[in-house]
Formats: structure tokens, sequence, C-alpha cells
């Protein structure tokens, strides 16, 4: 519908605003003295920005002086971005207690079943209601005729509370990969295993489900 569309729209630009201040925000730290009020506005990090990384902010973290990194600021700043530093490359994501999942394509699935093909996985976590995650699905739809989907299966997961807002996303967009409803939502299984707190989030896995990247987009984690 018109609505929907609009409200796509905003959210759009809302994400574009976002990412344009933090990059402003970034580009004013690096041209300032390495001082504790800029290590403060070093600390205003998404993951979700697609101007910035954490990565770049780390790298500029470490070339204050040490009695600033060790600042109330710089402490602050430090947790905040090695909180989205994405700590569990390395881990194996089939190594947790079984669950079952709502599928719209075949009902009740077990969570292991979904490893038990010779695959890699990209795994997308989601949610209809969130603008970054639909951005960043619509974009692997557009691109996904470059995706070798015979040694590679994208599996998706959602937060949403309400199935049928999930399936109706699906169905609206023709999703082709398999996706699933996640029980008890952010409080699932999987992601107090993973420990990340917010969607988009994406994890690329080799065939016997260890994580070998992990970021918001799957343009970062697909090989």
């Amino acid at each position: 519908s018109t609505g929907y569309i609009i409200k796509e729209k905003i959210q759009l630009a809302g994400i574009i605003w976002d990412d344009y201040q933090q990059y402003i925000i970034l580009k004013s730290v690096k041209n300032s003295p390495r001082e504790e009020s800029m290590m403060a506005s070093l600390g205003f990090a998404s993951p979700y920005n697609k101007l910035t990384s954490i990565e770049e902010r780390l790298e500029l973290f470490k070339e204050f002086p040490l009695a600033v990194q060790k600042s109330e600021a710089g402490i602050k700043t430090y947790n905040r971005l090695m909180e989205f530093s994405y700590p569990n490359v390395g881990r194996n994501i089939i190594m947790i207690q079984d669950f079952l999942l709502l599928s719209q394509m075949d009902g009740l699935t077990s969570y292991n079943s979904l490893f038990k093909n010779n695959k890699r996985k990209l795994i997308m976590f989601g949610a209809s209601w969130c603008g970054p995650c639909v951005s960043d699905e619509l974009k692997l739809l557009k691109n996904l005729p470059g995706v070798d989907t015979s040694a590679i299966e994208i599996i998706g997961f959602s937060i949403d509370k309400k199935k049928e807002d999930w399936f109706t996303y699906v169905s609206k967009y023709n999703i082709p990969w398999k996706t699933y409803i996640l029980p008890d939502n952010m409080n699932n299984l999987l992601i107090k295993y993973l420990n990340f707190d917010g969607v988009p989030h994406c994890l690329f896995t080799d065939n016997k489900g260890n994580i070998l990247k992990e970021h918001t987009s799957y343009e970062y984690v697909l090989p």
C-alpha cells in the first residue's frame, strides 16, 4: 500500500540521516585534539552505520593518550566499542540445546536439523519492523544471483512477536530463503548464547557450524 511505502521511505531517510550525523562526529574527532571531550564523542557509535565502522573507531581510540583512554569517558567508550566488536567468531553455533522453530514454509522445525546438510551458512537475524534489517535483506535479494547457493545456505531468523507480521513481510517480498520465528524473541536461547542486543545481526559459518564472520550486514560476512 502507499502508506506502507511512505513508512519505509521515512525509515530509510532516518537511517541515512543517523549515519551521516555519526560520520560528521567521527570526522570532527579525527580533526580535533585528543582530549576527553572528544573521547566521549567517539563513544556515539552504532554498529549499524554504513559510513563508519567500529574497527575504524577502535583504531582512533588507540591514538588518544593513555591517560584519556583510562579516564571515565575512555572506559565508557572502550566498553561500548567492544560491545559491538563481534566476539562470537570462532564459537560453534550448533553446540547449544535444541529447540523448535516456526517456519511459514514447513511448519515446526528442530533447530539442530538446520545443520544436517554440508553447506556453509549465512544466518541473518532481523524483524519486519526493523528498517536496517529490511534494507539489508532486500539488497541481498537483489544480489542473490551472485551468491553460490549450491554451497552456501541462507537462513533467516525473525524476532517478530507476531508471526503474522513476519510471514506477511516474507510473502510481500517473496523472500526465497527459509526463515524462522525465534521463540521468546530477543530472550531466545540462541540470541542469549550469542549475546547481542539488536538486529540486524549476521553470521557466516563453515559446514560444521563454526562462526567465521560476524557483523550487522550480510555484505561484511559473505565471502
